[in-house]
């Protein structure tokens, strides 16, 4: 990634050094034409030599400038790689938290299982209770018959018995008076 920011600064860097060059091509026709006006004008030649050290001066200043920059481009590497660093550490926690969701969906698939498990039981149970009270309700009945039947017999034996006790004291009363 910084190789690629580092092309295309440099990139930028000569399409900026394009005008500048093209100044110096001009600087370099005008010194050229001057050595030709040398051998004319010998006075002119301080001025020249004077315009000469302010160009290296203004060289001077462009190399500071570029230093400047190369400082910068430096310090915007440094940045690019602390940046990196952090997408990492960033990349290595979403995987942390992929993990943990994968985990957690793990767990929600053995609670899914473990309520599927539960909901058949509770069918199961509701099944068998339904069935208990359909066996309760049959066995009431039948108890409830055979209550009913004990006691219609126990009844008629006992009428019986209160029937042969009348006829008896019937008898003994006829038979005293």
């Amino acid at each position: 990634m910084s190789n690629e920011l580092k092309d295309m600064l440099q990139s930028v860097l000569k399409e900026e050094l394009n005008p500048i060059n093209q100044r110096l091509d001009g600087i370099d026709k005008r010194l050229g034409k001057m050595d030709e006006r040398f051998n004319e004008v010998d006075e002119r030649f301080n001025a020249v030599d004077e315009r000469f050290n302010e160009v290296d001066e203004r060289f001077n200043a462009v190399d500071e400038r570029f230093n400047e920059v190369d400082e910068r481009f430096n310090a915007v590497d440094e940045r690019f790689n602390e940046v990196d660093e952090r997408f990492n550490a960033v990349d290595e926690r979403f995987n942390e938290v992929d993990e943990r969701f994968s985990a957690m969906d793990e767990r929600f698939n053995e609670v899914d299982k473990r309520l599927d498990r539960l909901e058949a039981d509770v069918k199961d149970v509701k099944k068998g209770q339904e069935q208990l009270q359909k066996n309760i309700i049959e066995s009431m009945g039948q108890f409830t018959d055979n209550i009913t039947e004990y006691v219609d017999d126990k009844t008629a034996a006992l009428n019986q018995r209160v029937y042969t006790v009348e006829t008896e004291i019937q008898r003994l009363y006829r038979q005293s008076s």
